[in-house]
């Protein structure tokens, strides 16, 4: 079941950031200083040889990455994101429906009316970076601060 983490660091200019956990799931989602959802990134099947992300802003769209099974050498050990294939969006919507339930009611819908909408496959995110948390480019591998707090 995932779990709200507290403290997170917010970093200046990329509104606020909520970041909800647990074995399968990690969610980070973005907000504007009066508290509308800017955009998400949602990464599971963290326990599975390979981790994806999914993540969406009203800015990029969506886009769609492996996450390296390694921690990056570069950005304090933030994780690298390259360029992935297919998900099946069938299963992501039932593991947020399985590990969802302490969402707050309008951030569960706005999230699977989201993933409902998703094309399939999704795009592979620009190097520039298409999550409010991306914080650097190091040759077409995208590094994100989003994954820690």
């Amino acid at each position: 079941m995932l779990r709200e983490i507290q403290n997170v660091t917010h970093i200046h200019g990329q509104g606020v950031r909520r970041w909800f956990n647990d074995e399968h799931l990690d969610l980070f989602v973005w907000y504007d200083a009066g508290g509308r959802i800017l955009g998400f990134q949602l990464c599971f099947d963290k326990q599975a040889r390979i981790e994806y992300a999914l993540t969406y802003t009203e800015a990029a769209g969506y886009c769609f990455e492996q996450v390296a099974a390694e921690a990056s050498v570069c950005d304090m050990g933030s994780p690298v994101l390259f360029g992935a294939g297919e998900y099946s969006r069938r299963h992501l919507i039932g593991q947020l429906s399985e590990r969802g339930a302490v969402l707050e009611r309008p951030l569960y819908e706005y999230l699977k009316e989201k993933l409902e909408a998703c094309p399939a496959p999704p795009k592979p995110c620009e190097t520039t970076g298409a999550a409010p948390e991306t914080t650097s480019d190091h040759g077409g591998q995208r590094h994100t601060s989003g994954r820690h707090s």
